[in-house]
């Protein structure tokens, strides 16, 4: 309960801090005619447009001031918003207050660790969670630009990464002072982030469908509704299920979108990488501001063009590649408003991205500061769909390919891949898929169509294009997963008016029912996948595979409050054994910078592949080696990485062995699982 108080506190200080200076900046730039709408769709458009401005205000705040100095932007929008708050009709927003109440429960049972007795459950969600964690405290601790949270080979190193949503929750970390941590302040920042989502979908509802205002309310809940229908993910899953329960060489899967290529749920968007959905919801709606903002001449639009260069400066600085997304969309809309001679929104449009580009620069020289490898950013290739990929080693038998070239292969794994195209997003998308089709088939052209015309062409092709024949080449495939999102969007707007065109008798009845089938198992994919977020860890700790890692998390976290005493200032390393793939308890709850985190994330940023091979080597063989001269080593490898204490856990080699020198020292904490030692130079002085 403590840390959902924390997470409480956490919420309110977003609220208080950035929903009011959401709101001041746009009364200011007055998108979509803001000061015209009414006090409750005001609301709904600041909350959406949180992080247009946000992100990018916070970085130049942290990099030549404080972001302390966030209070005067908040308290003037404060003292603006306070009128609108009094006048809104709150017994019409009374649903929308539900949701939000829901999302506010819901979100930190999914995400936050659970303590229950002496074990410590992480969410399935730990797998970003952890890196969320870290990099909210790398800001908190190191401020613009932040160093790698999870290598630091003898000297802190530069951090590789797109970090803009993480200043808001290192600044409500800030502001916390030690009542909300990082972990909470990522978690109260998931649940903001899931509340803009839901305001971006009335918003959207409200600029994009058509007809009567009175159906608005019905489509709007709708709308929101098809937040928790996903595609047909749980079909593999059971499959795999049965697998399972047949044999003995599978495992269940922690998460129903691992068995292809992600087309992510909203729901897991939402909880595993709110950065991501924070700089789709900026992308959509700058998009569909250009789009429908009537023409007007510069001296007019000046401070909407400045609001939309500030706007694609945070998304690119929230997630570099649904800013590459947003420029080539931008790019192909421009050209579209050029074929048309719309002239002013072509100057319009291309003022603000060569002012997103200069207001950038200084981030975009901290990246290259930081770069220390040469590997490509994205590579040209057709979407996989995985059930056929695993299987492309007896293809290549059955077909004889070992005789061709390996481009040659390749060239054939591509074709294969393509020709399954549309049964991969057949499975993926579900019930979007065939409303895609229902639409184009039924609503184009009717009064059942969405309104925005032909701006639907830029974003809907360009985002078609880039997620089925282009990847990041950088870990995952982060592009093709997230460059998805405005399609989805446009899909779940499109499927609210086949739905409506539906009921009103516009389809053939045999429709409906397919349509209901095909939800309903979206929804019970979004359901079971949540379930597994939460009672994954639990049954896998209790009946296998991660027997026991429960009650090495809750000794990990008893083990970094005892050092929090000892070293309030976080000035000394703690390090672990980095030879895991992920260690989720460092990040989580040890809210301090390591030599090497693990082989995952202690590589993942730029980090140079001999280096950290080198570093990795050295440091894992202290907690692997007790022979003779073992101590004089770990001495002298704790000398050269600056490290003042080790924590070493019952998994690692030297536990076994009793006569090791880790039980001849003081310990700073020691439980059945887990011991720290200090090295001599801490033992001999005063944290």
């Amino acid at each position: 309960m403590t840390d959902f108080f924390s997470i409480l506190i956490g919420l309110g200080l977003y609220f208080v801090l950035f929903l009011p200076t959401s709101y001041s900046i746009c009364w200011l730039a007055g998108p979509f005619d803001f000061r015209r709408r009414s006090s409750l769709f005001r609301l709904c458009i600041s909350q959406a447009l949180s992080f247009a401005v946000m992100p990018y205000m916070l970085f130049l705040l942290y990099r030549v001031a404080s972001p302390w100095l966030m209070l005067l932007p908040a308290t003037a929008g404060l003292v603006q918003i306070a009128p609108t708050l009094r006048r809104v009709r709150w017994r019409h927003a009374k649903p929308f207050l539900i949701l939000l109440l829901a999302i506010t429960c819901i979100a930190p049972a999914l995400v936050a660790p659970w303590t229950i007795g002496t074990r410590t459950y992480l969410s399935v969600v730990r797998f970003d969670y952890a890196k969320h964690v870290a990099v909210t405290h790398a800001l908190t601790a190191d401020g613009v630009p932040p160093f790698n949270p999870s290598f630091a080979p003898q000297r802190p190193l530069p951090l590789f990464y797109y970090y803009f949503w993480f200043l808001s929750s290192s600044t409500v970390e800030v502001f916390g002072k030690g009542l909300v941590p990082a972990r909470n302040a990522v978690v109260a920042g998931v649940i903001y982030t899931a509340m803009s989502l839901a305001a971006t979908v009335i918003v959207s509802a409200w600029l994009l469908f058509p007809g009567p205002r009175r159906r608005l309310r019905s489509r709007v809940y709708l709308a929101l509704g098809l937040l928790l229908v996903s595609g047909l993910d749980l079909i593999p899953f059971l499959i795999n299920v049965v697998k399972t329960l047949t044999s003995a060489h599978t495992s269940i899967p922690e998460s129903l979108d691992w068995w292809n290529e992600i087309v992510a749920s909203w729901t897991a968007t939402m909880l595993w990488v709110p950065h991501h959905t924070a700089a789709f919801i900026v992308l959509w709606l700058i998009y569909w501001e250009a789009a429908l903002a009537p023409e007007a001449p510069l001296r007019q639009s000046w401070r909407m063009l400045l609001f939309r260069a500030l706007a694609l400066a945070s998304v690119f600085g929230m997630s570099v590649w649904l800013g590459l997304l947003a420029a080539v969309i931008f790019a192909a809309w421009t050209i579209q408003q050029m074929i048309y001679r719309n002239w002013s929104k072509v100057r319009a449009c291309a003022l603000a991205g060569l002012i997103a580009a200069v207001l950038l620069s200084p981030f975009i020289v901290d990246l290259a500061r930081a770069k220390n490898t040469s590997a490509a950013v994205v590579a040209l290739r057709v979407r996989q769909f995985r059930p056929i990929v695993v299987r492309f080693e007896r293809i290549d038998h059955e077909l004889n390919l070992s005789r061709l070239p390996a481009y040659a292969i390749e060239l054939v794994h591509q074709g294969i891949s393509f020709v399954f195209l549309p049964i991969n997003y057949g499975m993926e998308l579900g019930v979007y898929f065939l409303g895609a089709f229902l639409y184009w088939r039924f609503c184009r052209g009717t009064p059942y169509a969405l309104r925005g015309g032909r701006a639907w062409w830029p974003l809907l092709v360009t985002c078609a294009l880039i997620v089925t024949f282009v990847r990041s080449a950088v870990a995952y495939n982060d592009l093709g997963w997230r460059g998805f999102l405005p399609l989805q969007m446009a899909l779940l707007l499109a499927l609210v008016m086949v739905w409506n065109r539906s009921a009103d008798g516009g389809l053939s009845t045999g429709w409906r029912p397919v349509l209901v089938i095909l939800a309903s198992i979206g929804l019970a994919t979004t359901v079971c996948d949540l379930v597994l977020m939460r009672l994954y860890p639990i049954v896998a700790d209790l009946y296998g595979p991660n027997t026991g890692q429960a009650g090495s998390a809750f000794s990990r976290r008893e083990a970094y409050r005892r050092l929090d005493v000892l070293d309030p200032s976080h000035r000394f390393y703690v390090q672990h054994n980095p030879d895991r793939d992920v260690d989720y308890e460092s990040a989580v709850f040890g809210d301090r910078r390591v030599p090497v985190e693990d082989t995952l994330y202690g590589s993942l940023y730029s980090v140079d592949p001999n280096t950290f091979q080198s570093t990795f080597k050295r440091i894992a063989a202290v907690f692997e080696n007790c022979e003779a001269g073992a101590e004089d080593y770990a001495e002298g490898v704790a000398a050269d990485y600056q490290i003042r204490f080790w924590l070493f856990q019952s998994s690692d080699p030297v536990w076994q062995n009793r006569q090791c020198w880790i039980w001849s020292r003081p310990a700073a904490f020691a439980d059945p699982r887990v011991i720290v030692v200090a090295t001599q130079k801490a033992a001999s002085s005063e944290p």
